[in-house]
């Protein structure tokens, strides 16, 4: 990784004592880059929509991987495991599609079990992932399915896609930059900024998804982030993992797996 926290000027006590200010409402947010718009932003790191897949040096493996990886996923055909994607409206009302499923790794420090034995290869390799947070799944996206603009919860982290299964017509907006999936491919975007999903396809379209840590976020930063998952922002985590839980199981037909 081209950004080293030994390299950062040592004002990590300060980025997080700012956004603890900001979380709890003590200090106004400072202007963020246009388009960019995260509930929890933390400030002093570098803001930009796209990343450099080459700067992360466990992506080459998860590439090296691919074929592993997506035998794994397609071994996955009439089994349980993924549940419809659970899209917030309002801090308290979820709307289930029927055209979006996650087949979920871990969700925010909550290691699914089953799900990561029923895929052992790709479970070893996420855990090889460092500083890997948040979301880790299979993302499962029908033909013709449209997710509308919108920006993640915060800037602290980026996300990484291997795509899987993709059929031509998909595509992904992230500010103003327009790309696609390409089969055994990553690339790492910032989703604190605008983006939005088309996939004008005939069949569906499959990526692991993997979070990890912003890359200018030193160990301690991360170490004090992790602790204030497990307090101040318990409850928020914890509704995730309880809508999880009560959503029920959908098992993909032979459709979604056909070319």
């Amino acid at each position: 990784m081209n950004t080293s926290s030994k390299s950062l000027p040592n004002n990590s006590d300060e980025r997080l004592n700012e956004f603890l200010r900001i979380v709890k409402g003590l200090q106004t947010r400072p202007p963020t880059q246009p388009g960019q718009n995260p509930d929890f932003f933390y400030p002093g790191l570098t803001a930009k929509p796209w990343h450099n897949a080459a700067d992360f040096e466990w992506i080459q493996t998860l590439e090296n991987s691919f074929q592993i990886i997506r035998n794994e996923l397609f071994n996955l055909g009439n089994k349980k495991g993924f549940v419809s994607y659970m899209q917030p409206e309002t801090s308290d009302n979820y709307r289930q599609r029927t055209d979006w499923f996650q087949y979920y790794f871990y969700l925010q420090g909550r290691k699914f079990e089953e799900n990561c034995l029923q895929c052992p290869e790709t479970t070893k390799l996420l855990e090889a992932i460092p500083k890997r947070t948040g979301v880790a799944c299979f993302s499962a996206l029908s033909p013709n399915t449209i997710i509308e603009p919108h920006c993640g919860p915060t800037n602290a982290r980026i996300k990484c896609h291997l795509g899987l299964k993709i059929p031509l017509g998909c595509s992904i907006r992230v500010g103003d930059e327009t790309r696609t999936w390409e089969e055994g491919k990553c690339f790492v975007f910032d989703d604190s900024f605008e983006h939005e999903v088309r996939i004008n396809a005939t069949s569906s379209r499959i990526a692991l998804i993997v979070d990890v840590w912003h890359p200018e976020l030193t160990d301690s930063e991360v170490k004090a982030l992790e602790s204030l998952e497990q307090t101040e922002f318990a409850q928020y985590i914890q509704e995730g993992w309880r809508v999880v839980d009560e959503t029920k199981p959908h098992i993909l037909t032979k459709d979604w797996w056909r070319d």
